[in-house]
């Protein structure tokens, strides 16, 4: 019997299954978005995507899209929303809900659809006229506007501010924090009204900014009886203003001060209690300070290794055994010890050594960078597109800490050798001693160059992108199979011995492709015969480089230069050859060879200037991420002896540019606009990098 009722059993458990198989709940296969851009299409995707991922039922998953495209639309700034949602099953509408700008949608309940086609109307795209806050004094309305618009200017808000309901309420809460940190405590928003004109929206704030607070009285509480002293100093110094910025400088104060004095786990909690005003609201500061127990530095460990190794790194920190435990200093000497290049990343660690004498070691731990570093050079400028090299990089530690690099490249038409070393802080923080060596001989227009030079002096980098620097350089400068000017530029050899000062200001967003920022560079050279040598000149070089952003795929490029060498001394004195200027190709005249923009003389030969202006300008538009096209227009205006350009030539193209991770590779075509008789009408300029 039992056998029989087994089977029977078993077949009514796999009902339920069964039916499960036959009918299982799916979701919708994907989502149709229509009437929306292409860019606010891919935003939205991905989160319909996502709910669509699971067992979802047909009127739920189209009210939760209505909501996500109407919410994402309405914080971009749009308004007048329409959207109308449908479930569509083997090409046909079954059910739809539809969501205007006036009416609040009506869903029905629907069975599980295979797709969901969402029609979207976005409507206009509002955006802020002017900001209007009632209410408020008006020495501190441009504070507070200020607050609403940051980074922008005072009073008019930017084309590309959209108006939502979410920048609205931030610039609300950064306006109310703004109020209060000016000591209007009490500060409340009573009122705003969005006033319509057209597609811009005017706000209209009704503030009630109340009584400015006053310190009465400041009390300080420490705990323990070391610096009980603080409390009177304290008490006068902050009496003064309520203001939150206020009263977070004197408290960052005060703890610098515990600080330096040792206390390193010094503990700082303050509130402001009301008391009784008079003609205005008066409050009660009340600090609560926990200095700890007075600390000094034990040992001083670098990489586990005692401090009394490295006498060179001792010489850059401030902080010495047996100091007061201040962690500002032992932060500062953290990023000196980055600075210098031993170690890539520095971090610090303590350790108690003993609790009762209150000492605390300090140990610096960092990722060390490697003594030697070989690399490999490709590609690179103009005329040297084609060059292979090495560069060999030496880090160590002596009496001091020094790094150097030597480079040696070849090309086809230039074989260059490079030595520079430099000494991190040796003259303070942010100053370098620098040194270094050259051997250069390179093929131009119809000449070859051949310089030896060695120079020693001082680079300072400042804040912001600036740097300074001040070099002295002995050079061997000679120019051979010269004719130009005369037999006498043949096989002669100049030694120059001078003092160059150089300033340089780079905001470029990117030095190999930059697409905004500037660039701003100036170098005076003064050669006399007390500095070495036999020459006498004085030469000054001036650039400044604009790049902005037009739009989202256009580029504006545009450079400005000047070169200036002046000759002095007693009559028949020459001016060294290889210190005149001698400019064409890619980084200054792209219709015209390199070295072929320069005063010629009777025989065709090279001269060279005495003095140049360039001016350059390049449209370029993006086709794609790595791929673009430009137009340019080049000109240039030179002397052979004098101050004065009496000769101007100027060149037009377009091109395409290739982007790199090392650079853009340019193809530039050109013809020459103004031209001499001797240049041709037309060039062709291949570069690598970029060109201004």
């Amino acid at each position: 019997m039992k056998w029989r009722v087994l089977p029977i059993l078993l077949c009514c458990l796999s009902v339920p299954a069964i039916g499960a198989t036959l009918h299982p709940p799916h979701p919708p296969r994907g989502c149709v978005l229509r009437g929306l851009q292409p860019a606010a299409a891919a935003r939205l995707r991905p989160i319909l995507r996502e709910m669509g991922g699971g067992p979802c039922y047909g009127a739920d998953f189209l009210e939760d899209a209505i909501w996500i495209v109407r919410h994402r639309l309405v914080r971009e700034g749009f308004s007048r929303i329409a959207v109308t949602a449908q479930l569509w099953r083997d090409g046909r509408p079954l059910f739809a809900a539809h969501v205007g700008p006036q009416d609040g949608g009506e869903f029905f309940q629907i069975p599980e659809g295979d797709a969901v086609l969402l029609h979207v109307r976005p409507g206009r795209r509002d955006v802020f006229s002017s900001l209007h806050c009632n209410g408020i004094r008006s020495l501190d309305r441009r504070r507070c506007i200020q607050a609403f618009y940051p980074h922008v200017g005072l009073f008019s808000p930017p084309a590309e501010r959209f108006f939502s309901k979410n920048r609205l309420d931030g610039g609300i809460r950064r306006l109310e924090e703004q109020l209060h940190a000016m000591g209007l405590r009490d500060a409340r928003l009573v009122s705003q009204v969005v006033e319509e004109l057209g597609h811009r929206r005017r706000v209209v704030l009704d503030w009630d900014e109340g009584l400015p607070h006053r310190l009465g009285a400041v009390s300080i509480a420490v705990a323990g009886d070391d610096p009980q002293h603080l409390a009177g100093e304290w008490e006068e110094k902050m009496r003064p203003s309520a203001s939150d910025g206020v009263i977070g400088e004197r408290l960052q104060r005060l703890r610098r001060q515990l600080h330096m004095a040792g206390h390193a786990d010094a503990r700082l909690d303050h509130h402001i209690e009301p008391m009784d005003g008079i003609d205005f609201p008066t409050d009660r500061l009340v600090i609560a300070v926990d200095p700890g127990p007075a600390l000094r530095i034990g040992d001083i460990t670098f990489q586990g290794r005692p401090w009394n190794e490295f006498p060179a790194l001792r010489r850059h920190m401030t902080i010495r055994p047996g100091d007061p435990c201040d962690p500002d200093a032992i932060a500062t000497d953290r990023s000196r010890l980055q600075a210098i290049g031993l170690a890539g990343a520095v971090d610090v660690h303590f350790t108690d050594e003993s609790p009762s004498l209150c000492l605390r070691n300090v140990h610096f731990v960092g990722r060390e960078s490697a003594a030697d570093e070989l690399y490999l050079r490709l590609g690179g400028g103009t005329y040297d597109l084609a060059r292979i090299g090495i560069d060999w990089r030496h880090r160590g530690v002596r009496r001091v800490v020094y790094s150097s690099l030597l480079r040696v490249v070849q090309s086809f038409r230039r074989s260059e050798a490079t030595y520079h070393g430099q000494v991190p802080w040796l003259c303070g923080e942010g100053t370098f001693f620098t040194w270094h060596g050259q051997l250069l001989r390179m093929e131009e227009a119809n000449w070859v160059r051949r310089d030896e030079e060695f120079g020693c002096g001082l680079e300072r980098y400042f804040p912001g992108g600036h740097r300074g620097s001040l070099i002295y350089a002995w050079s061997r400068l000679s120019a051979d199979h010269s004719t130009a000017g005369g037999d006498w530029h043949r096989g002669r050899t100049d030694r120059v011995g001078s003092w160059r000062i150089s300033m340089e200001r780079s905001r470029l967003d990117n030095p190999l492709c930059p697409s905004k920022g500037d660039r701003c560079e100036c170098l005076l050279e003064l050669a006399h015969p007390i500095f070495g040598g036999d020459g006498r000149y004085v030469r000054l070089e001036i650039a400044l480089a604009l790049h902005r952003r037009i739009g989202s795929t256009a580029l504006v490029h545009g450079e400005l230069r000047h070169g200036l060498v002046h000759p002095f001394g007693p009559a028949g004195h020459r001016l060294p050859f290889n210190r005149r200027f001698f400019s064409g190709g890619a980084n200054s005249v792209r219709g015209f060879r390199n070295g072929r923009a320069t005063p010629f003389d009777e025989n065709g030969g090279v001269v060279g200037a005495t003095a140049q202006a360039i001016a350059r300008g390049e449209w370029e538009q993006r086709i794609t991420k790595h791929l673009s096209y430009f137009i340019f227009c080049d000109g240039i205006g030179f002397c052979a002896a004098g101050h004065r350009p009496d000769t101007w030539l100027s060149s037009v193209g377009y091109g395409l540019a290739f982007h790199t991770f090392v650079g853009p590779l340019r193809l530039a075509r050109s013809w020459n606009w103004h031209r001499r008789a001797t240049d041709s009408a037309t060039g062709l300029c291949i570069s690598f990098g970029s060109p201004l």
